[in-house]
């Protein structure tokens, strides 16, 4: 009798710790009664994730995560209780969110809903937080062990936080995440589309089964989206080297051209780089259209925008008018200190694909002040690609050997390096 009466207190016991555990899961995710909402990087963060530093939208803290972030703060290694932008704990969890006195966070994670795990790995990304990879292939399992149950939006926002912490899924984990993403494949709005489509590429994951559906069902919907989400889509497709059917770049073009005032510099410049490298012929009447757009533009672009333009719309095939090219190599003139040897190097070979000739070429130019050389100067003859197509206007003038063939290869260079910094560097 004695033997049955501690088992009886013992499973009492063992009741009420899981009760308690499951209460203070569920106060951590929710004390302020508020849904999270949903926010994306823009492309130029990419490279400096989890930092964001850069051009974009700034991301605001939803508040349903910021006990769970403050816990998370302590997990990572930080002294103070306090994590900047986030309110503090209140006195009931205290305890709870000191390492030293309270529970493991893995612990807490089979209480929590796919959402509220959704909202969890989010706020390690968020204050760009690094858990130790036991903790992160804890979570990834339990995100596993649930990802029937996830939403669009918590897939999402699950995704985009694995990416901004460079950690790689296992294949089977992959399998479980794109069946649920082909389930949800008409809920996802364009912020998440935007989300998730980076963070394939982000990943360099292209699961070509669910990419094809996925991207046939926005098409549908592409004058809702947002320009940047149009961006981020369209750049995730060439990052990851996926081609859409025609249908789907018909529906695409039409809708970029209709956010052309409303796209930042680059913004417009990955897109037509997204669109180069993917090969797609395009209409000259949308590319006269981006280019108007672009020389109007020109004062608020940057040297590394300028050059991705230039290339890309050079491998596109297409010759801008002597009204754009003057003002392009106006620009140039201008800016010339700002542009690294790389993309003079995109820029000569452009150039020189649209007919320019050496008299009028801002790049041929500067060379040719070998006694004013400035430092910036020094790093273009460094450059080989752009030496070469120096070596070939020479030749065509008369002067020095022949090097024709070095100037179409910088058009393989500028396609796999169009902006430095930006997640189009392999």
């Amino acid at each position: 009798m004695r033997a049955l009466g501690l088992q009886a207190q013992s499973r009492c016991l063992d009741r009420k710790q899981n009760s308690s555990r499951h209460s203070t899961a569920q106060s951590i995710c929710n004390t302020s009664g508020r849904a999270p909402t949903t926010t994306y990087l823009s492309w130029q963060q990419a490279e400096d994730a989890p930092s964001c530093s850069g051009q974009g939208v700034s991301l605001a803290m939803p508040r349903g995560r910021k006990a769970v972030c403050c816990y998370a703060t302590h997990r990572a290694g930080e002294t103070s209780s306090h994590v900047p932008g986030t309110l503090d704990l209140p006195p009931h969890l205290a305890d709870f969110a000191d390492p030293r006195v309270g529970p493991d966070l893995t612990d807490i994670l089979p209480a929590l809903s796919p959402k509220q795990l959704a909202d969890a790995i989010w706020g390690f990304a968020k204050q760009g937080l690094q858990p130790a990879q036991d903790l992160m292939d804890a979570i990834a399992a339990e995100v596993q062990s649930k990802l029937e149950h996830f939403r669009s939006q918590d897939l999402s926002n699950t995704i985009w936080a694995l990416a901004v912490l460079k950690y790689q899924p296992s294949e089977e984990w992959w399998g479980a995440f794109e069946r649920q993403v082909y389930n949800n494949i008409t809920d996802f709005t364009d912020r998440d589309m935007a989300n998730l489509m980076w963070s394939l590429a982000m990943l360099d994951h292209k699961p070509v089964w669910v990419l094809g559906p996925l991207l046939a069902s926005a098409s549908d919907t592409f004058p809702t989206f947002s320009p940047n989400a149009l961006h981020l889509v369209g750049w995730a497709c060439g990052k990851l080297g996926y081609c859409p059917g025609p249908e789907w770049l018909e529906a695409y073009l039409k809708a970029s051209q209709a956010s052309f005032f409303q796209l930042s510099p680059t913004e417009m410049s990955n897109i037509v780089w997204a669109l180069a490298k993917l090969g797609h012929k395009l209409p000259a009447k949308w590319l006269d259209s981006f280019l108007m757009v672009a020389q109007w533009r020109f004062p608020s672009f940057s040297a590394k925008t300028l050059s991705v333009v230039a290339w890309a719309v050079a491998a596109l095939g297409h010759t801008p008018s002597q009204e754009w090219l003057v003002s392009f190599e106006h620009q140039v003139r201008e800016k010339f200190n700002d542009f690294s040897g790389q993309e003079l190097a995109c820029i000569a070979w452009a150039l020189r694909r649209f007919g320019y000739t050496h008299e009028h070429n801002a790049v041929f130019y500067m060379l040719q002040r070998q006694d004013q050389f400035l430092e910036a100067d020094y790093e273009i003859l460094a450059n080989s690609r752009l030496l070469s197509t120096v070596l070939a206007w020479q030749s065509e003038r008369g002067y020095g050997s022949s090097g024709g063939g070095g100037s179409d290869s910088a058009a393989g260079g500028a396609g796999n390096r169009p902006l430095g910094g930006s997640p189009s560097d392999n």
